[in-house]
């Protein structure tokens, strides 16, 4: 049940980046970016936190190897969503990476 509590506040969070993202997207405004940047450091965080605790689970026999594999897949979809809502905010910067808050931005091929 932890592990669902878990997941949930994860949820929240990321609901949380993505709502802050949008709206300094759509108003051009900067002033949001330490508090995004705290958030994806925060989900960040909780991304390592989970999957240790999963693997000790796991270890401990708590937990199915498919159950573990839905858990592990729902951590990091939650937690790519936080790196996209990141970039749609880091996207109203004038110079995207060489800046204080480029080194957040997140490319994936």
């Amino acid at each position: 049940m932890k592990e669902k509590k878990n997941l949930i506040k994860m949820y929240n969070k990321v609901i949380k980046i993505f709502d802050e993202s949008v709206k300094t997207f759509v108003n051009n405004d900067k002033s949001n970016m330490d508090k995004i940047n705290e958030l994806e450091d925060i989900i960040d965080q909780m991304q390592i936190d989970y999957q240790e605790g999963h693997v000790e689970r796991m270890a401990a026999g708590d937990c199915s190897i498919e159950a573990g594999l839905i858990f592990t897949d729902l951590v990091i979809g939650l937690e790519r969503i936080a790196d996209h809502a990141v970039n749609i905010a880091y996207s109203i910067l004038p110079e995207k990476i060489g800046n204080a808050y480029g080194k957040n931005l997140y490319f994936r091929r």
